[in-house]
């Protein structure tokens, strides 16, 4: 499917066409005849008898024109994609979609974005409590993993990772994910399960939200590239051991409800979520070079002819609106979070990944594991709701259990347009950062006046000769100066004390 992306500078912006894919995972796999390798939740024994050979045997589907709409929900738009959530095909009901940007037939484009920014416009009033319409980085490998085992390639939507390490890749590395495969028995529509497998990777979230809440978050990895996890043992768990592999499942989130602000996102609100507006988030460097490293990640937007910064967080021991490592080191105190962010590197890198280069991602889903309860609702039922940093937005607790609004809101869809990437400051020139906010001068300290002393006589101490005489030539301004200058008189000359 065709895409546009404006790349920006400070001469303007060019329009370059692009192309996107879809995962591997939305795809028919099926075999040389047209027999299903995968059936709902479950593998075909018969041609998936062991991980390699599975992969010989089966084969990745093209998608049709037709099918983009009919089957994926997936259609184009004047300039970008509107995705839906429940599609009705001719064979299946279809949830969501991932898409890739293509920089060619064979290559996923990458995206290095130290010292860039990103530009979207969104539209997310038709996306309720529970669903995510996302938009992000990750490292995957360029050509899809195409080599050994897949011939399909990054035209196919092969090669996906993330920051959670998931175990529900079809294909990974060449290989079947078939061992000790798992079905996932939360999936209402009986169509998702997970193998032993998982795949690691730093991932940059720009932008995962509904029309209710919304966090942007960086999940950075200690180790290069990709890295694979085996079972319980070696991949841990998302909902359990979450450190136990290379990268921060948990990440630095900015998410405005949890940071106090309430009334800053959602329908009617500061930024409205009833009307389309744009996101901007821009990575900058401590020497504002490309090659730097990456010290903070800002977002701010555009609604109705009008910038709108993100809010300061307004939570006891948290300041600031962006991420740097100090704020995110605030944050994990804050909330009484494990520090993973920090252990697995920070800023510097994430910065690492985004300047090797990562891929777009555009999807929309629902959560079958935790009813994405952390972006919109209580992110731990276990503690009090009112806990700090727990609450994640007003969705009540039960708003996003799949089968759920899967019944209700089959409907769901949001729009994404008018792509933009450049160096900071040029996706939008006529938004500018504000200007710094010049601090408070603060008042010299006047000094200690020293009186003048008046002008000595020949005739002894006494300056004038008298205390009169004295006095007489004490300026009279300013007054401290006078009264010191005649204490000065008082204490040289003999005379009658003077009243001053």
């Amino acid at each position: 499917m065709p895409i546009d992306i404006q790349t920006c500078s400070s001469s303007g912006c060019i329009n370059e066409a692009k192309s996107l894919t879809i995962d591997g995972n939305w795809r028919w796999t099926h075999s040389e005849s047209g027999s299903n390798c995968y059936t709902g939740d479950e593998w075909d024994e018969s041609l998936c008898p062991d991980p390699e050979q599975c992969a010989k045997n089966c084969a990745l589907g093209g998608i049709p024109s037709n099918e983009w709409d009919e089957t994926l929900g997936v259609h184009k738009t004047t300039d970008g994609v509107k995705l839906d959530f429940v599609t009705e095909g001719q064979y299946s009901k279809n949830v969501g979609s991932r898409m890739f940007v293509l920089e060619s037939e064979s290559k996923y484009k990458l995206f290095k974005m130290t010292n860039k920014e990103i530009s979207f416009d969104i539209d997310v009033s038709n996306l309720p409590c529970g669903l995510n319409g996302a938009i992000y980085f990750v490292e995957m490998e360029e050509a899809g993993d195409a080599g050994t085992g897949n011939a399909a390639g990054a035209a196919y939507g092969t090669g996906y990772c993330d920051g959670q390490c998931p175990r529900d890749i079809k294909f990974v590395k060449g290989s079947a994910n078939i061992e000790n495969w798992q079905i996932s028995t939360s999936d209402p529509y009986h169509n998702s399960g997970y193998g032993n497998t998982g795949i690691c990777c730093a991932e940059m979230d720009l932008w995962e939200a509904n029309s209710q809440a919304t966090a942007f978050t960086p999940h950075p990895d200690s180790k290069d590239g990709q890295t694979t996890c085996e079972g319980d043992e070696g991949c841990g768990n998302p909902q359990g051991n979450r450190t136990k592999v290379d990268t921060d499942r948990s990440g630095c989130d900015i998410n405005s409800f949890r940071s106090g602000n309430a009334d800053f996102y959602g329908p009617g609100k500061t930024l409205d979520t009833t009307k389309a507006f744009t996101f901007v988030t821009s990575f900058l460097t401590d020497d504002g070079t490309d090659s730097g490293n990456l010290v903070e990640i800002k977002q701010w937007y555009v609604q109705d002819g009008k910038r709108i910064d993100q809010p300061n967080a307004n939570v006891a021991g948290l300041t600031g609106n962006s991420q740097t490592d100090e704020y995110c080191a605030a944050q994990k105190t804050a909330f009484g979070d494990d520090d993973d962010f920090t252990r697995k590197g920070g800023l510097k890198r994430m910065g690492a990944a985004l300047q090797r280069g990562m891929v777009l991602t555009i999807s929309m889903w629902d959560d079958i594991a935790v009813n994405m309860n952390w972006l919109d609702s209580i992110g731990d039922e276990s503690l009090p709701e009112d806990a700090p940093g727990n609450r994640r937005g007003p969705c009540d607790v039960n708003a996003g259990d799949p089968a759920t609004v899967r019944a209700k809101h089959p409907d769901a869809s949001y729009t994404l347009s008018n792509l933009k990437v450049g160096d900071i400051g040029t996706t939008n020139p006529q938004f500018p950062d504000p200007s710094p906010t010049p601090p408070t001068p603060t008042p010299p300290t006047p000094p200690t006046p020293t009186p003048p002393s008046p002008t000595p006589s020949p005739a002894g101490d006494c300056p004038g000769g008298s205390l009169s005489a004295c006095i007489g030539e004490c300026p009279t301004l300013p007054a401290d100066t006078y009264k010191m200058c005649v204490s000065v008189c008082i204490d040289r000359c003999s005379s009658a004390i003077i009243q001053v």
